[in-house]
Formats: structure tokens, sequence, C-alpha cells
């Protein structure tokens, strides 16, 4: 039909009935554009708010990894504790808890955590298309972060290792058994006991070998600025993670 009025209008020289007859097709052309990129738009805008809504359970699992290693390391805090106390010769503190106590400060914990999880969800265009800024900062800053600062080799400190030079194998094996490392979070993270009450035959050699090097009480030190960092490492994922799980928890 509009072909045909064209073509008659064409003939006819009916000039103002062909710029209105263009112009309603530019228009039509131009808002079937502009209603299909909406309608894509918000289907990626709802296909980012469901990837946003699904990606709580790895919210949920980071914020618990982040938990255990404060745990962690408080408890090892609380071990150290006792060992200063064993090198300053406090009569509360038997040989045996020294030992103990000196050994279990040296334990240490990180994760192998890093940003790909968030990235390879929300890289590029998907990053983009969120709008809303408290959900789109702290997500980005999850997705770069530095994981690296909170592993393992971060507490690889000369007084984990000097420590474990001193005090004799058989030992270290006894606590280690007794109260090592074990799994928690279904296998996700590693708790330590709060307290160790072994029996430990002889262990005064072993008392009398730490107490020998006083260099080990400013190596453990060192080993605790170390912890306090990663204190503050921790509370800064957390902190993110909590501030995505509050902007998000609207969404359905």
């Amino acid at each position: 039909m509009f072909v045909r009025r064209l073509t008659t209008s064409l003939k006819e020289q009916h000039w103002v009935t062909i710029g209105i007859e263009l112009i309603i097709v530019i228009i039509g052309v131009f808002v079937g554009n502009w209603v299909n990129d909406w309608n894509q738009e918000r289907a990626a805008g709802r296909e980012t708010n469901n990837l946003l809504v699904e990606l709580r359970p790895e919210m949920i699992q980071q914020r618990q990894s982040m938990e255990s290693i404060r745990k962690y390391l408080q408890i090892t805090g609380r071990y150290a504790d006792v060992a200063f106390a064993g090198w300053r010769r406090d009569p509360r503190v038997s040989d045996t808890q020294f030992v103990i106590a000196a050994y279990q400060a040296s334990q240490s914990y990180g994760i192998s955590a890093n940003g790909q999880t968030w990235a390879q969800i929300f890289g590029g265009d998907q990053l983009r298309r969120i709008k809303d800024a408290a959900i789109r900062r702290p997500l980005q800053r999850l997705m770069t972060y530095d994981y690296s600062l909170l592993s393992y080799d971060r507490l690889d400190s000369k007084y984990r290792n000097d420590v474990r030079l001193i005090i004799p194998n058989d030992i270290q094996q006894q606590i280690r058994a007794a109260c090592g490392d074990h799994l928690i979070l279904d296998g996700r993270g590693l708790g330590l006991p709060p307290t160790c009450t072994i029996d430990i035959p002889d262990v005064g050699g072993a008392a009398d070998g730490l107490r020998a090097h006083p260099e080990l009480v400013g190596e453990l030190a060192q080993h605790e600025s170390l912890i306090a960092t990663q204190f503050t490492n921790v509370d800064l994922v957390e902190s993110q993670i909590d501030e995505l799980e509050h902007a998000i928890a609207h969404l359905r």
C-alpha cells in the first residue's frame, strides 16, 4: 500500500506527500530499532540481575572462608601469648604448655581464592550493564583484588621456620596428631583447636632449647605483625562482600 502511494505521488509530483511518507518510514524504523534495543537491554539487565542473585552462594562461601581465617589466626595469637609468657618464665605456664604454644603459634592458614570466579561471570560487558554503582563498585573491587595477600605463603615467617628447627620432630608430630589442623566448612576450610592439653614426656629439654634462643621472641613478635596485616586484608574483603550482599539483597 505504501509503495503504491509513493509511486503515485512520484508520478504526480506530490512532494509534500512523498516527504511525509518518508518521514513516517524513518520514524517507524527508528522507533522499531529503539524498541528492539530497549527489549534487548531489559533482557540483558534481567540476566545480570539473575547472575547477581545466583552469586550469593559464592559470596556466602567467601565470607565463611574469611571468617575461618580470622578465627584460626585468633587462636594462634592466643598460643603466642602463652609462648611469650613461657619465654618470660611465667610460673603459670608449664614447660609442656610452653612448647605446645610455641609450636601452635607458628601455625598458619591462608586461602587460594582469586577473582576469577567474579571476573568469569561479570567480566567486560556484564559489569558495564550494572547501572547501580552500589552493586558495581564492590563487585569490581572483589574482581580486581589481589588475593595473593591472603595466601598461605604470607605467614611463612622466620619464626615459623626457626621454631620448627628447634622443637624436636617427635614432639611436633605429637602436637600435630592431637591438636593439629582439622577440616571445617565441608572441607573448604581449616580449624585449629583452641587448647591442647596432651602430656609430652621429657619435654623439659625442648623447653630449655627454646629458651636458649631468645631471638625467637623477636621473631614471634614479627610473625604476629604479619598476622595483624592478615586481619586487615580479611576485613577489607569481608567489607566488600557485605557491601555487595547488602546492595543485591533486593534483587529477585
